[in-house]
């Protein structure tokens, strides 16, 4: 309505300047003026369509722009390693770079366009990807603005980690549950799955955990074997918390078996559905579970042995019992590989006397 009364409180003086005779002729010496209704300098853009967004050439080329640098922070967050497999400082820099920049260009856009919610969207976004503080403010402030209905489920699930960070449990499982509402892609869906099942394992809710993960790995997705290893794996860390041994041991088999053997089950943590630079298991006491599980199924005892003292050693860990059991586990194995060695060094024969 303000924008219509603009319009007809301009069109008199609009009409008045185009019918001038002097407006109509150009200067001696300069250029021709555009065609009527052509702003200079505003190729295609017409008065009409300038007044009531003046700024939306300039908009679209800064979200262009910020796409174009998300993409490349992008194949960097998917390799953030060199190729001697060593963690490379100078392309985390680069990817720190191209985010910050992002963030800069939308905080001006903002400035022209105020309250446009696809430049709040990014900026959301893009803070999120960069682990900065401001982005929990930036997420909340997306959500109330945007109408439920049109809510990326990825916002959702980036506010939900930021609520599990700061153990505000029941709020990110409302964002988690609501993500998972909207039909996200497989990938959001994913993440939502895998940080909600933790928070419900961290919660003392095993039941739905298993639950949620067993329906997420039967749904299937895109891939080579329908699901993602490391959903797969979550399932089995819930079926061993809940002594539910020998589904557990499946679990772990299906992964070596639908991948190169043990290799699938190596690189089970580092899972190229989840973004390397980021933790799926919220809160962090989670990863010494997971990871003490992992190094145990591959055989790695000492290794397994450490991380099942770190979890047992958190104030908050629930299930410090079940970590118990497996710490007097690996060390019944241990026990019994030190005796099958010496047991081996004394059947060796022993080398003859070196004769003079």
């Amino acid at each position: 309505m303000r924008a219509a009364a603009l319009l007809l409180a301009l069109a008199p003086t609009v009409v008045a300047v185009t019918a001038s005779p002097a407006a109509a002729e150009p200067d001696r010496g300069t250029t021709a003026a555009p065609p009527h209704g052509v702003l200079p300098g505003k190729i295609g853009q017409d008065f009409w369509s300038w007044l009531l967004d003046p700024h939306e050439a300039e908009v679209k080329l800064i979200l262009r722009k910020v796409a174009e640098n998300r993409s490349r922070a992008g194949s960097i967050e998917v390799l953030p390693y060199d190729y001697g497999a060593q963690f490379s400082p100078a392309r985390a820099e680069l990817r720190a770079q191209l985010l910050g920049d992002a963030e800069e260009m939308l905080r001006y856009a903002l400035t022209l366009a105020p309250g446009q919610l696809e430049l709040e969207r990014e900026l959301a976004i893009v803070t999120d990807e960069n682990d900065r503080p401001t982005a929990q403010a930036a997420l909340e402030r997306y959500l109330a603005d945007e109408s439920a209905e049109r809510v990326s489920p990825d916002a959702r699930v980036r506010l939900g980690r930021w609520y599990a960070r700061q153990r505000r449990f029941d709020d990110a499982m409302v964002q988690l549950r609501m993500a998972l509402g909207g039909r996200p892609e497989y990938r959001t869906r994913t993440q939502a799955v895998l940080l909600l099942s933790s928070i419900l394992m961290h919660t003392g809710r095993l039941a739905d955990a298993i639950d949620l993960l067993r329906g997420h790995v039967a749904s299937g997705g895109p891939g080579t074997y329908g699901w993602e290893p490391l959903t797969l794996f979550a399932l089995a860390v819930a079926y061993d918390r809940d002594e539910q041994i020998s589904l557990a041991h499946d679990a772990l088999t299906r992964i070596v078996s639908q991948g190169n053997g043990n290799d699938q089950l190596m690189n089970v943590l580092h899972d190229g559905n989840i973004p390397p630079n980021r933790n799926p298991l919220v809160p962090s006491v989670e990863r010494h579970y997971f990871t003490a599980l992992q190094y145990e199924a591959l055989g790695f005892l000492p290794e397994a042995r450490a991380e099942w003292q770190a979890y047992a050693a958190e104030d908050d860990a629930p299930y410090r019992e079940r970590a118990a059991q497996h710490i007097a586990q690996v060390d019944r194995l241990l026990a019994a590989e030190r005796a099958a060695r010496r047991a081996r060094t004394a059947a060796e024969p022993r080398p003859a006397k070196a004769v003079p």
